[in-house]
């Protein structure tokens, strides 16, 4: 088994999610916020031709930063790009689900509406790109994931521009040929009506089962893409009819004939529901209130489709709601007579209700008096009798002085006595220490700033790996402490988080003072190397590997300095060949900054 990474870039790998043609796609965590990304290492084939990968590269870093910029409900959010060891990663937002392909395995063909609501999402998502002018290119089921909450996500966005364009520029098939549109395997231009066939393609996957387009070559299924109409639809896999028409619009060879929009194909979705569907004789589709035998030998009435639902055997079938005849006049008087004989009735009942309620709180306050304080006066009406003995019932407290409330004693000035314990009752006060740190929070915070004051050591040292290490250390250790911690010790984790930022921005900048010149240094012995008609590799080889301590940690660096330590790397690259490239590499490995002790 492969060992994973411990860390690619600033992230930590902390699993393998999936592996594919172009890359690997790893569950990452940035440790400066603690987010966990899928980050995405992009493959650079050996065989590829070295001006092919740097303009590999390049192409890549400028598609997938416009796609970073895209921020859609439907499209995966981009966090970062960069190249990590001279191979290009990105890390993208981690959707807590599965691929539409793991879903399709597990349940096969779905319901036209559950099918429909999925193609809805991503042409939405798709609609949102092309008009920032970005071409997604490789759409599929793998590409296509869906979160817990029902969310479709489109994931790829920038890899998936500079597989089409390897495609057609070398002859190799990078990834499925099968939901690639017509223009794409002939080298065409592509716009955003390519995507629409690839969905379309997925669209006609997921109602049926299979693809449209077969083949038992990547050859003749490119083939049947471009000369061959789609695989007619089985009758046995009780595809609605109406669904069939914008299955051919999107899987048009000629793209104007296809849905020129996501938006517009969205329209096309939501109409699926509407579109009026005559009932025949025989039919075995139950009609919900339906008449069975209409007299005078009428057509039956027509009948609207209100979605579709699984029945008892597991098999979908429409739900339909049939529109009555219209009625006559006189009909129409009778039921707005009974009507309104119906909402007279509810009112009476209503009064009737109020008027049991009123009395019943009436007998309730009659049975029990309210007791008067010193500061209340009664009116009693002479003229009313009074109550008979057996119901007067003396509340508790009446005739006793009544304590005056917390809100009269402030007005009137007054302190509230504060109870004394009587002696030996064995009652004592427990001490107030609501602003006390818990012993376990401030134990560890102790620890944690004596330690980030110890990496100081290591950074005077230029032990810069294991500073890092040190201070990611500590980092994960103050984050679990902030999950178990109470409001009363949140002054000392800001503080020991504090000394840990402040810690790791002293090692950060003694690692770029450590770098700037070490930069120069190994500029100068390339310069020297290749100021020759003939180029010294061995030179050049030996100034990558001492210069091997600050790539390690360029991602460490400010971004002026690694950008420039990038640089360098890309110089030494265009000078060496793949195995003197792999030379430098293994000279470098164990290589520390000089000065160590």
């Amino acid at each position: 088994m492969e060992t994973l990474p411990t860390r690619i870039g600033k992230f930590e790998i902390l699993g393998l999610i999936g592996r594919g043609a172009m890359g690997t796609v790893y569950k990452a965590r940035d440790p400066n916020i603690g987010r966990l990304v899928a980050l995405k290492r992009i493959s650079l084939s050996e065989y590829l031709p070295d001006d092919q990968k740097a303009e590999f590269k390049e192409r890549f870093f400028v598609e997938a930063r416009a796609a970073g910029g895209l921020k859609h409900p439907n499209i995966v959010t981009i966090h970062d790009v960069d190249e990590d060891g001279g191979v290009p990663f990105m890390a993208m937002e981690f959707v807590e689900g599965g691929s539409l392909s793991k879903l399709m395995k597990e349940r096969g063909a779905l319901p036209l509406e559950e099918a429909s609501a999925i193609v809805r999402q991503v042409a939405l998502g798709l609609a949102y790109a092309h008009e920032r002018g970005v071409v997604h290119r490789d759409i599929k089921p793998d590409n296509i994931l869906l979160d817990r909450n029902g969310r479709v996500v489109i994931t790829d966005f920038g890899a998936a521009h500079i597989n089409t364009s390897e495609l057609t520029r070398t002859g190799e098939v990078i990834g499925t040929p099968h939901y690639m549109s017509p223009e794409q395997i002939l080298g065409d231009p592509v716009d955003g009506r390519s995507d629409l066939f690839s969905l379309g393609v997925v669209f006609y996957l997921l109602l049926t089962g299979h693809r449209p387009f077969k083949g038992d070559t990547v050859s003749s299924v490119c083939y049947h893409i471009v000369h061959s109409p789609p695989e007619p639809v089985s009758e046995d896999l009780h595809v609605p009819p109406r669904a069939l028409p914008i299955l051919q619009r999107l899987l048009a060879k000629d793209k104007s004939e296809r849905c020129q929009t996501g938006l517009e194909l969205v329209e096309a979705l939501n109409g699926l529901t509407e579109e009026e569907i005559p009932v025949t004789e025989g039919s075995t589709t139950q009609v919900l209130g339906a008449v069975a035998d209409l007299p005078g030998g009428k057509s039956p009435p027509t009948v609207r489709t209100a979605g579709y639902s699984p029945d008892r055997s597991g098999a979908v079938s429409p739900l339909l709601i049939s529109e009555p005849a219209r009625p006559s006049r006189k009909g129409l008087w009778i039921a707005l007579g009974i009507g309104a004989g119906a909402l007279a009735l509810a009112l009476v009942l209503l009064a009737v209700a109020i008027a049991v309620v009123l009395a019943l709180r009436r007998t309730r306050s009659d049975e029990v008096p309210l007791p008067v304080t010193s500061r209340q006066t009664t009116t009693v009406s002479p003229a009313a009798p009074p109550l008979p003995p057996q119901r007067l019932q003396k509340p508790l407290g009446v005739g006793a002085p009544v304590a005056p409330t917390l809100a009269q004693m402030r007005t009137e000035g007054v302190k509230p006595a504060i109870p004394t314990p009587r002696s030996g009752s064995g009652f004592k006060r427990p001490p107030q220490r609501f602003d006390t740190p818990s012993p376990q929070v401030s134990a560890a915070t102790e620890a944690l700033l004596r330690e980030a004051g110890q990496v100081a050591d290591l950074t005077e040292r230029r032990h810069f790996g294991k500073a890092f290490a040190a201070l990611d250390d500590l980092q994960a250790r103050l984050n679990q402490l902030k999950i178990s911690a109470v409001p009363r010790d949140e002054a000392l984790l800001q503080k020991a988080s504090a000394a840990i930022k402040d810690a790791d921005s002293q090692t950060q900048a003694a690692l770029a003072a450590a770098s700037r010149p070490m930069l120069d240094q190994a500029n100068a012995a390339v310069d020297r190397a290749t100021e020759g008609v003939n180029t010294d590799e061995d030179a050049i080889i030996a100034a990558y590997a001492d210069f091997s301590p600050v790539i390690r940690w360029k991602d460490r660096l400010p971004d002026d300095l690694r950008l420039s330590v990038e640089a360098f790397m890309r110089r030494c690259r265009e000078n060496l060949n793949d195995d003197e490239w792999a030379q430098a590499h293994a000279q470098g490995q164990g290589k520390a900054f000089p000065g160590k002790s």
